[in-house]
C-alpha cells in the first residue's frame, strides 16, 4: 500500500490557504465620560516654545554679555530684551488661559456630578475625573515653574550685562577730565599761534616784570586749592554713581525676592489644594467603610432576631 501522507498534507495546506478564518475585531466601547479636548496638545506646544526660548538664551549668551562701546550693539541688545519680554508676557497669558479653562472645566464637571441620580454607580467615573484633574494640575504647575525659571535666567543675564556696561561707563567717565584738559591744551595751542609774534613784540617793548617769591607761593597755593576742589568734586560724582548702582541692585534684589515669595505662596496654595483633595478622598473612603459596617451590623441583628424567633417557635412546638 502506497504512502498517501504527503498528498494529504498538500491538500490540507491548500484548504488552509483558501479558507482563512475571519477574525472579528473586538470592539470595545469607550466610556462616554472620557475627556476629549486639545489641552494636552496645547501643553506640548507650549513646552516646545519654552524649549526654543531656552535654546535661544544659550545661543546668544556669549555675544549678549560681550560689552563694547558701539552704540548699534547696545540698540540691538535692547531690541532683543524687548522681544524676549514680549514673548514671555505672551507665554504668561497663554498659561493663564489654560488655567482658566481648566478651572471652568472642573466647575462644569462638579455641577454635572451633583445632578447624578443616587442609584447610578459613578466610582470609576469619579476616580477618572480626579486623576485627570490632578494630572493637569501638575502639568500646569510644571509649565509655570519652567517659565518662571526661564524668565529668571534671562533677567540674571540682563542684570549682568547692565552691570558690565555701567562699569565700562564709569571707567570712561573717570577719563573725561583728562580728555577735557587735553582738548583745552590743544585748543590753546592752536589759538595762541597767531599771538606769539605780538607777545614777543610786547616783551621787547616793555620791560620784563619779575614775580616775587610771595606771589609765586600764592599762585601755587591757589592752584593746589583748585586741584583739591576738582578732585573732591570728582570723588563726589563717583560716590553718587556708586550709590545709584547700589540702589539699582537693591531694587533688582527686591523684585527677585518678591517673585520668589510669590512662587512660594503659589506652591503653598497648590499644596493646600492637594491636601484638601486628599482629605476629601479620605472622608469619602471613611463614609463608604461606615456604610458597609452599618449594613453588616444590620444584617447580623436581623439574622439574630430571626434565629431567636425560630428558637421560640421550636420550643413552643416541643411543648405542644
Amino acid at each position: 500500500m502506497t504512502d498517501l501522507t504527503p498528498v494529504f498534507n498538500q491538500c490540507v495546506n491548500i484548504v488552509q490557504s483558501e479558507i482563512k478564518p475571519q477574525k472579528h475585531p473586538q470592539s470595545k466601547e469607550q466610556p462616554l465620560y472620557l475627556i476629549k479636548d486639545s489641552f494636552n496638545k496645547e501643553c506640548i506646544e507650549f513646552y516646545q516654545i519654552l524649549s526654543n526660548l531656552s535654546h535661544f538664551i544659550t545661543e546668544i549668551k556669549a555675544e549678549y554679555l560681550a560689552v563694547s562701546d558701539n552704540a548699534s550693539n547696545s540698540v540691538s541688545k535692547d531690541k532683543i530684551d524687548e522681544q524676549f519680554n514680549t514673548r514671555v508676557q505672551q507665554c504668561f497669558k497663554k498659561i493663564g488661559a489654560l488655567e482658566t479653562y481648566e478651572t471652568k472645566r472642573k466647575q462644569m464637571i462638579k455641577a454635572t456630578l451633583q445632578k447624578r441620580w443616587f442609584f447610578q454607580d459613578g466610582n470609576e467615573q469619579d476616580l477618572y475625573f480626579e486623576t485627570e484633574a490632578s494630572h493637569r494640575h501638575q502639568v500646569l504647575r510644571f509649565l509655570m515653574e519652567s517659565l518662571v525659571n526661564l524668565s529668571k535666567t534671562y533677567e540674571k543675564m540682563q542684570r549682568k550685562r547692565i552691570q558690565r556696561e555701567k562699569q565700562l561707563n564709569s571707567l570712561n567717565f573717570q577719563n573725561i577730565n583728562d580728555d577735557l584738559e587735553k582738548d583745552l591744551d590743544n585748543s590753546k595751542m592752536f589759538t595762541s599761534l597767531d599771538r606769539i609774534q605780538q607777545d614777543i613784540e610786547k616783551e621787547e617793548e616793555t620791560p620784563q616784570f619779575e614775580m616775587s617769591q610771595e606771589q609765586i607761593q600764592e599762585l601755587e597755593s591757589e592752584n593746589k586749592e583748585l586741584l583739591n576742589l576738582k578732585t573732591a568734586q570728582l570723588n563726589q560724582v563717583d560716590n553718587i554713581q556708586q550709590s545709584i548702582l547700589d540702589i539699582v541692585n537693591i531694587q533688582n534684589e527686591l523684585s527677585f525676592k518678591l517673585q520668589e515669595q510669590g512662587d512660594q505662596i503659589d506652591n503653598l496654595m497648590d499644596t493646600h489644594s492637594q491636601v484638601e483633595l486628599e482629605v476629601k478622598e479620605g472622608n469619602r473612603t471613611l463614609n463608604k467603610a461606615t456604610r458597609r459596617n452599618k449594613r453588616g451590623t444590620n444584617y447580623l441583628v436581623t439574622i439574630c432576631i430571626l434565629l431567636g424567633c425560630l428558637l421560640v417557635i421550636v420550643d413552643f412546638l416541643k411543648f405542644i
